[in-house]
């Protein structure tokens, strides 16, 4: 049976932080979390990561790389929570 557990950010960081060895637990489990935010700060990070998408998320040949999609498919699930 799959639980669903909530941590706050700080909680979350801990338990990366210090517990390197859970990661995987929490990647092949398909690890999600909620975040509560204003509009204006869900803005903010959007900003920030289309920034770091044009930093570090294309290849030479302008398409995106690998973190490039990580980065793009997170922006887009920032924007759905705009769009709620």
């Amino acid at each position: 049976m799959m639980r669903k557990i909530e941590l706050s950010i700080s909680q979350l960081n801990l338990v990366l932080e210090k517990l390197p060895d859970v990661n995987e637990l929490l990647l092949k489990n398909n690890t999600s979390i909620s975040l509560n935010l204003k509009d204006r700060d869900v803005e903010i990070i959007i900003n920030r990561l289309s920034d770091l998408f044009s930093e570090i998320g294309l290849q030479t040949d302008s398409e995106p790389n690998e973190l490039g999609y990580l980065i793009e498919h997170t922006i887009d699930d920032f924007n759905r929570g705009l769009d709620k």
